[in-house]
């Protein structure tokens, strides 16, 4: 199932997907819980996105990553992930 939901946003198949960890958004007020996944060894295809998704995939390296982080453009749970690189 995780497989096939990264394929189908991403445009990539997984060779190998390893479950890492799971976070709460906002321990105490909400129950939404973001999982948190390594895929290696990426095979590109086509995205399958709903009608109204629109996802960019973009390549950064680790210290790109780095630079976005401090200027402020990715989100909380794309730093989370990040860190445990």
């Amino acid at each position: 199932m995780r497989q096939r939901n990264f394929h189908e946003e991403t445009g990539y198949i997984p060779q190998k997907l390893t479950y890492l960890f799971k976070a709460l958004a906002a321990s105490g007020t909400s129950t939404e819980t973001y999982y948190f996944y390594l895929a290696e060894n990426l095979k590109k295809e086509k995205q399958h996105l709903e009608k109204l998704e629109m996802i960019n995939v973009k390549w950064s390296s680790i210290k790109q990553a780095m630079k976005m982080i401090k200027e402020n453009k990715i989100d909380a749970k794309a730093i989370l992930g990040i860190s445990l690189l």
